[in-house]
């Protein structure tokens, strides 16, 4: 009986933990998007705008020359220093 009652209290513990941690993490996800989205809807600034484009035609300059590893790698370095 004593054995009973204690398998019982260690399930309804395991279960109302695994219910806590399943609505805590139910809860981050739900906020999660919202976070994502107001980020996602900051301006970008006019330097940061310039620099992806930047890094867009180099890595498409890179990707045309088919260069891998370190001179890939040189390339890129050198190629996002140039200023348009």
């Amino acid at each position: 009986m004593k054995s009973l009652l204690c398998i019982v209290g260690l399930g309804l513990t395991l279960w109302g933990t695994a219910h806590a941690t399943e609505a805590a993490a139910d809860a981050a996800s739900a906020a999660e998007p919202a976070a994502a989205t107001a980020k996602a809807k900051a301006p970008v600034s006019s330097a940061v705008q310039a620099q992806r484009n930047r890094m867009k035609a180099c890595n498409q300059e890179a990707r045309t020359q088919q260069l891998k590893g370190q001179p890939r790698r040189d390339f890129m370095k050198e190629c996002l220093r140039k200023k348009d």
